[in-house]
């Protein structure tokens, strides 16, 4: 390989240890959304859907455009610690549930089980039979 001939540029593109994605077309994302990628790469908020791929907290609140490649949104992963806890809602929480990985049925909900099993972490506190806290970075 050649030695360089001009200024080099940082290839992660991370800001604050944020991951710029592509939004899929027409989809709204709101600051804050848990959000996945679909198995185009695109960035959609979190659902019970087959394929999507959680990747953690939306940084903005953009609309994707006419075409998946005209918009992107910022997304913190699991592991930031501002985005490791999350108060989740859900039906029927016990005492029971601390411990128990615990899946998403859309960007704000989990429950023991679903359909497609996209895990959104472990419960680490109950709080009442409608919400619980999750640690989103275990997911095994």
């Amino acid at each position: 390989m050649a030695a360089s001939t001009a200024d080099l540029y940082p290839t992660n593109l991370s800001i604050n240890g944020w991951t710029p994605f592509l939004v899929a077309s027409t989809t709204q994302i709101y600051l804050n959304q848990l959000v996945g990628v679909n198995a185009s790469g695109y960035l959609l908020p979190m659902s019970d859907t087959a394929g999507l791929i959680f990747m953690g907290q939306s940084n903005n609140n953009v609309l994707g455009g006419a075409t998946n490649v005209t918009v992107s949104a910022n997304v913190s992963p699991p592991e930031d610690p501002n985005v490791k806890y999350r108060i989740m809602d859900c039906t029927g929480a016990a005492q029971s549930w601390v411990g128990s990985l615990v899946y998403f049925t859309d960007d704000h909900t989990v429950a023991l089980s679903s359909t497609n099993s996209l895990a959104a972490g472990r419960v680490l506190q109950y709080l009442t039979s409608t919400q619980v806290k999750v640690d989103l970075s275990r997911r095994s």
